[in-house]
């Protein structure tokens, strides 16, 4: 959805129903499949130019952000908390350096060849990868406050 200037905008609101334990369980699949295709929504949409990177926030943004929804209850808080895990596992599940998503593709790397790759060669490559995380982490931040 977009605002008046063209920019996307999101909806969120929450309804409070009673199920049985099950019923709950599969509901909460459902929930969390959703809020991981708003993420990927949100990914392509960076990819493709539609939101800059100061939308985005690292560490001190979303323990504000928590901080904040906190002060409104605890429902707003278990939805912020779920957004946070869905949106901690769908990263990890990135094909970079020093993610889970990376080995995945050194492990395919390692099939496609029949020998492993050098492990001091792998190791570097999830230490560069980690610290440009940490910088870009760094990064989002200081653009939210500048």
């Amino acid at each position: 959805m977009l605002n008046s200037q063209g920019a996307p905008t999101y909806l969120v609101y929450s309804t409070s129903y009673r199920f049985g334990f099950f019923k709950t369980i599969g509901n909460g699949f459902v929930y969390s499949f959703r809020i991981a295709g708003a993420i990927f929504q949100v990914l392509g949409e960076l990819l493709r130019g539609v939101l800059g990177v100061d939308s985005l926030g690292g560490p001190v943004t979303t323990i504000g952000v928590t901080s904040k929804v906190l002060s409104r209850g605890v429902q707003p808080f278990f939805e912020i908390a779920a957004y946070i895990g869905v949106n901690l596992a769908v990263f990890n599940l990135l094909p970079i350096p020093a993610l889970d998503g990376s080995k995945v593709v050194f492990t395919a790397i390692e099939w496609i060849r029949g020998k492993p790759i050098d492990r001091k060669i792998e190791a570097v490559i999830h230490a560069v990868g980690f610290l440009l995380l940490l910088g870009f982490a760094v990064f989002v931040d200081i653009l939210q406050f500048l």
